[in-house]
């Protein structure tokens, strides 16, 4: 059987991974990088002192040149986004826009807008110069309100490759909502909820939960309860995994989870003092 083939064991009903272990050393991997960023804006100013607003659209282009590492991607253990790095010689345009307002005197991005994409100097065989469209915005009409959006749309596809929403809605050191929307294509589709109240002074309660939508289960629910002193916070909690049934036909029982958390938010003052007398 190849290395890497998945296999039903007919006895045991679950899937076997064929793997092979071989020795291996430490060695070196280079990925040298040159690139140029060109920009330039315009803006135009309306509504006086009253309401004042301001519009700017600031183009751009950032060319990348990082030819083929000395180690491929799939010739190490992937461990952050580094290691994923490969060869890549590109130019991406994009456009920026800002409105923006004023806040106490200073200036305040109501929306930042940014939509661009990726044309590939030198695509394989089979690949498209331009394979696809990203955004990412922040929307923010008051200081309690906030909207981040960002997604990836596949040109090659036609679909939505990746999307991300959140919403937070509070005040500062008081209560607090917030809601989140994540989809990958062919891997998550999960929305989270998250509460957060004072109770009382010095005491904050919580509880969030997360919920997968493609396979109609919840993937996580908890809470914690939260300690606020002059210099620290103190903050226990549990959560709760639950189970369920695998693509495999195994079951996965219920996962509990208990933390305890300390920290300091302030260094106490600490003072030495003496006297001396003759």
């Amino acid at each position: 059987v190849p290395i890497g083939t998945n296999v039903l064991d007919v006895g045991t009903n679950r899937v076997v991974t064929y793997t092979e272990d071989r020795p291996a050393g430490a060695d070196f991997r280079s990925s040298p990088e040159a690139g140029l960023e060109t920009s330039f804006k315009v803006f135009k100013t309306w509504g006086g002192r009253v309401r004042p607003r301001r519009h700017i659209v600031e183009p751009y282009a950032n060319y990348t040149f990082r030819p083929e590492p000395s180690l491929l991607p799939e010739n190490i253990y992937p461990f952050d986004n580094i290691d994923e790095l490969d060869e890549d010689h590109s130019v991406r345009f994009g456009v920026r826009n800002k409105l923006q307002t004023k806040r106490d005197g200073d200036p305040w991005d109501l929306v930042d807008l940014d939509v661009n994409t990726r044309w590939n100097v030198a695509p394989d065989e089979g690949e498209d110069s331009i394979d696809s469209v990203g955004f990412d915005a922040e929307l923010r009409p008051s200081k309690r309100f906030k909207v981040d959006l960002d997604g990836i749309y596949d040109l090659q596809g036609a679909v939505v490759d990746r999307f991300n929403a959140q919403v937070n809605v509070g005040k500062p050191d008081s209560w607090a909502v917030a809601m989140e929307y994540r989809l990958r294509e062919d891997e998550d589709d999960l929305v989270f909820g998250d509460f957060t109240v004072p109770a009382g002074p010095g005491w904050t309660y919580n509880i969030y939960g997360r919920y997968r939508i493609d396979d109609g289960r919840w993937e996580e629910q908890g809470g914690y309860i939260q300690r606020n002193l002059d210099c620290m916070k103190i903050r226990t909690g549990a959560g709760i995994i639950p189970g369920y049934l695998r693509s495999d036909g195994t079951e996965r029982e219920d996962e509990w989870r208990v933390t305890l958390e300390m920290w300091l938010t302030a260094f106490p003052k600490i003072g030495f003092s003496g006297k001396h007398r003759n």
